[in-house]
């Protein structure tokens, strides 16, 4: 796949609003807040102080260990992410609490390419969200499951999973799951389809005013279009998807843009245009602290160490 971050925008925003709602501490809601502000180091530092300092009660180092994970995986450090994470289903108790735990756990083992582990707590978030009656968030973890079944190379189901979500989902919040089927149809070369669909998906999150999700789909479409080849319609959108993306302070989405437009460079044999856009990548992920995506290129010999 295509370093572009196709699947991973489900959408489990709603987790942070959910927990902060009850946090006491000043401190607990600085770690979130550094974590919505992409200062991803800060919200380690916080995490770290906060359970150094001991004396926390189960509700409040659950929610330091929480956010200790969603620092240490948005950096790239997975391998870190995960006995934050498995603290943090240790120490939930209600349905809530562990919905939130099975949520983020298969998310880590689906990053660490343990797929069984994926799935089986991908179905334990899907089996709370349902005893919740939390459609939205069932329908989530539906993309989630559909991803893990897709890396298992079932696109058949995963489109039926992706369809199963879709029905749940009013049209207005069905941007996301097109997006992902149409990812399906990129990876099998259909790339009329998946153009179709990332266009419909455009359309709902700019109906929406959603300018954040529009611009994260503008740069998978031109993504798609690259692959098709169609250069000057794949650089327009990846453009304008950058441009807005910078905009609204997205670094790890700005990196991918940099990523796609080296892709188009490479393709239309520009490999100066396309180191250019290389280090603009390694240094934005270097600026929220993902050392593992930045070595990632540097490995791959387009940037000097």
């Amino acid at each position: 796949m295509f370093a572009t971050p196709r699947t991973i925008i489900t959408n489990f925003t709603f987790i942070a609003s959910l927990l902060l709602s009850s946090l006491a501490q000043a401190d607990i809601l600085a770690c979130f807040n550094f974590l919505k502000a992409q200062d991803y180091a800060r919200a380690e530092s916080e995490a770290q102080q906060l359970l150094q300092g001991g004396n926390l009660n189960r509700v409040d180092e659950r929610y330091a260990q929480l956010c200790l994970g969603q620092a240490y995986n948005n950096m790239g450090r997975t391998q870190d992410a995960l006995p934050a994470f498995q603290r943090v289903e240790a120490l939930s108790q209600t349905t809530k609490e562990l919905a939130i735990a099975y949520n983020w756990l298969g998310l880590t083992y689906d990053d660490l390419n343990d797929l069984d582990r994926a799935e089986l707590y991908d179905q334990r978030a899907l089996k709370a969200f349902r005893e919740l009656g939390q459609k939205q968030n069932e329908a989530s973890t539906l993309n989630n499951l559909a991803q893990v079944v897709e890396r298992r190379g079932d696109s058949g189901r995963a489109i039926k999973l992706y369809r199963e979500a879709m029905a749940m989902q009013p049209d207005a919040e069905q941007g996301i799951t097109l997006n992902n089927i149409a990812m399906i149809h990129s990876s099998r070369k259909e790339y009329k389809e998946a153009i179709r669909l990332l266009r419909q998906a455009i359309e709902i999150d700019r109906r929406n005013g959603n300018a954040h999700d529009t611009a994260m789909k503008q740069i998978n479409l031109g993504d798609v279009l690259c692959n098709a080849k169609q250069y000057r319609a794949a650089e327009k959108e990846l453009l304008a998807g950058l441009n807005a993306i910078r905009l609204l302070g997205d670094k790890g989405w700005e990196a991918s843009a940099y990523k796609a437009l080296a892709k188009l460079a490479i393709d239309q044999k520009n490999k100066d245009e396309a180191r250019k856009y290389y280090l603009q990548a390694v240094l934005t992920y270097r600026e929220i602290g993902d050392e593992a995506s930045a070595n990632e290129i540097v490995s791959a010999g387009w940037v000097e160490r």
